[in-house]
């Protein structure tokens, strides 16, 4: 949300939400197990990786962006899950798609539409 608002009331807001309400020392106490989630996924998919494909280039970003992607769904819908059935779609959607609809396209879209980067 900050990376697309204009630098307004909301923005504002939003910024002070994540500085105090996630970054700073109660945040971090709070949200210990998450981080803690995060490092022991991203560890095990490394070492899956590298049994798996030895020698073969990692991409992080993938190991990452999963690993807050499940974080994400878990504070959102209380669990990370595989798939999920979209009432109005009236279908399954997979956890692949999830973090297109939800998390890529409205980045790519921000990104698109910000004057800034079209220097």
């Amino acid at each position: 949300m900050v990376a697309i608002s204009d630098d307004n009331e909301f923005h504002k807001t939003i910024k002070r939400f994540i500085l105090t309400g996630l970054l700073g020392p109660n945040a971090q106490r709070r949200l210990r197990h998450n981080k803690e989630t995060f490092l022991e996924n991203c560890s095990s998919q490394l070492h899956d990786h590298a049994k798996k494909h030895p020698g073969r280039a990692i991409n992080f970003r993938n190991i990452f962006q999963s690993g807050l992607f499940g974080i994400a769904m878990k504070q959102a819908v209380g669990r990370d899950p595989q798939s999920l059935y979209v009432q109005k779609l009236g279908s399954t959607v997979t956890r692949r798609e999830l973090l297109e609809i939800l998390a890529t396209e409205p980045m790519e879209g921000a990104f698109e539409m910000d004057p800034k980067q079209e220097s």
